[in-house]
């Protein structure tokens, strides 16, 4: 929750459509707005006085037309689920999180889906296997795996690359998947080395989609209302006499700044919208960002659907 700003910065410079988010941090008392976004959100139950962790959440574009379905808190496997519809048809996006000492089993697999509804299930699950380019096998990669074997219309997809980065042990791997369920659409996952995390963000492009209509909105700024919640929230000025002690102020005076921005800040649907794009880019994507914050809490934006061209 402390990188708001440069995850809102992601997801507007590269047109998300759907971002999931796992290990959000959360809980009732925290606030998270991000223009142009819908967000839904599981917040892990915390006792008081203790800091919020876990956590999933789903943020859609408000261009695109959804459902959320309705969960509370689950364990061991966080999820944030909401339902969209393309060519007729329904299809669950689930954003989910495992703990990585969690035990699971396939029951607890099985109540990410629902009937034979097609969906996408991505997140930081803590699952590790060799089917999906890890490095080794763990416990919660081979139940997935014997998931998978056992379910038709079940795969388990990961990057070639690897999304996660231990500082700790100087050593990478892949701890972010997708699992797919009676999704058929060509598909491709890149790990993407972009934001200031240990997990790196994942892509998620499936071919074919209908196209979400291209809608324009432009933000609009109260600059009055900007300054007066500066003026408001800026911390006194306290004595800095060492390093630290000015990192930690500056930090505190960036914070006052995006939330004073958040608050100011409103999109309207512009006039004018872009043409559409010819048909030889007649494509829309489905991404998949999964975003993390340093050390060892991560906060995964996950599944997008975008109407942009693909990003190099």
């Amino acid at each position: 929750r402390n990188r708001k700003a440069e995850l809102q910065s992601f997801l507007l410079s590269n047109n998300i459509d759907i971002a999931l988010l796992s290990e959000t941090h959360l809980s009732n008392h925290h606030s998270l707005k991000i223009p142009c976004y819908t967000i839904h959100r599981t917040d892990r139950p915390t006792q008081p006085g203790q800091p919020s962790s876990g956590g999933t959440a789903v943020l859609v574009h408000r261009k695109i037309t959804h459902n959320v379905i309705s969960v509370t808190y689950k364990h061991p496997i966080e999820h944030t689920t909401i339902e969209i519809n393309f060519r007729g048809s329904n299809m669950r996006i689930v954003s989910a999180y495992i703990k990585p000492n969690s035990i699971i089993n396939q029951t607890d697999i099985e109540q990410l889906f629902y009937n034979d509804i097609p969906t996408l299930v991505m997140g930081d699950l803590n699952a590790k296997h060799s089917l999906w380019n890890s490095r080794k096998n763990n416990a919660h990669g081979n139940i997935f795996y014997e998931y998978q074997r056992h379910n038709r219309g079940v795969t388990i997809e990961a990057p070639n690359e690897p999304t996660y980065f231990s500082t700790a042990h100087h050593c990478a791997d892949i701890l972010d998947i997708a699992i797919f369920k009676n999704i058929k659409h060509s598909r491709t996952l890149t790990s993407v080395n972009d934001l200031s995390s240990d997990h790196n963000p994942v892509l998620l492009v499936l071919d074919d989609l209908n196209r979400f209509p291209h809608i324009a909105y432009k933000n609009y700024v109260d600059w009055p209302r900007f300054t007066e919640r500066v003026r408001l929230h800026s911390p006194n000025p306290p004595h800095l006499y060492n390093p630290s002690l000015i990192d930690q102020q500056v930090v505190k005076i960036q914070d006052v700044i995006a939330q004073a921005m958040e608050d100011s800040t409103s999109s309207k649907q512009a006039k004018h919208t872009k043409p559409e794009l010819p048909p030889t880019s007649n494509r829309s994507w489905l991404k998949n960002v999964t975003y993390a914050n340093s050390g060892n809490s991560h906060v995964h934006p996950l599944p997008n659907i975008s109407t942009t061209n693909r990003p190099d």
